[in-house]
């Protein structure tokens, strides 16, 4: 998808959607006063002409979304993650620096890969697997620090080493950031593959409740 199709795609929208329902309106006004006002030998000639304005206005207006389909399906997996703006009848609707902050944090792995003008590339980052204690799986990281994770923990026998892996999303066309896209700052998370040789360890930490998640810790993730 282009970034003009994308434009042009919100004009009809935002604009274009707008002014049609309004000159419909309009004609349906025109319309219940012509059928109750005008001279009789007038009246059925203005109703069909004020019928078929409707009509084709309704087609025109039916055709247009038609065409616009793809960009319906992609518009509704847009949020402040990866968009500073909103498109209204005239112009956009800017997000605020705090939303912006805030979704910079979130991970939205499944919208980001729904959406066609970016582009997934796998990211990884490897530690050591020291066991799994009553609830939690716990990892060292290069630096020495030690994390501890529930959910997203998968063995597998293809694995020869514990990763985080995640996935960066760039934009397929720069041209997108002229009209307020964003290539999200941080890896989205997905999983921590483990060997499966490695199943069965048992690590009991001392103080586990000093033991911080992932998510407190790597920053450059979105967990």
């Amino acid at each position: 998808m282009s970034v003009e199709f994308w434009t042009n795609a919100e004009r009809f929208y935002a604009t274009g959607i707008t002014i049609l329902s309004i000159v419909i309106v309009i004609i349906l006004i025109a319309l219940v006063i012509a059928a109750t006002s005008a001279k009789k030998e007038n009246r059925l000639k203005i109703v069909i002409g004020l019928f078929i304005s409707v009509m084709v206005i309704g087609v025109v207006g039916y055709t247009g979304h038609l065409y616009y389909q793809p960009y319906i399906v992609q518009a509704r997996h847009i949020n402040p993650l990866v968009r500073d703006r909103t498109p209204r009848f005239s112009g956009y609707n800017y997000y605020g620096r705090t939303e912006l902050i805030t979704y910079s944090q979130f991970n939205d792995l499944e919208s980001l890969r729904e959406l066609d003008i970016y582009e997934e590339e796998e990211a990884a980052e490897s530690v050591v697997y020291l066991g799994q204690g009553d609830y939690f799986h716990y990892f060292e990281h290069d630096d020495g620090r030690v994390t501890k994770r529930l959910q997203a923990v998968r063995f597998s026998e293809e694995a020869d080493e514990t990763q985080f892996i995640g996935s960066f999303f760039t934009l397929k066309d720069e041209a997108f950031k002229e009209i307020g896209f964003v290539n999200p700052e941080h890896v989205m998370f997905r999983e921590i593959v483990i060997p499966a040789s490695e199943e069965g360890k048992v690590y009991q930490p001392e103080d586990d409740y000093i033991i911080p998640k992932p998510e407190e810790r790597m920053n450059h993730w979105n967990f």
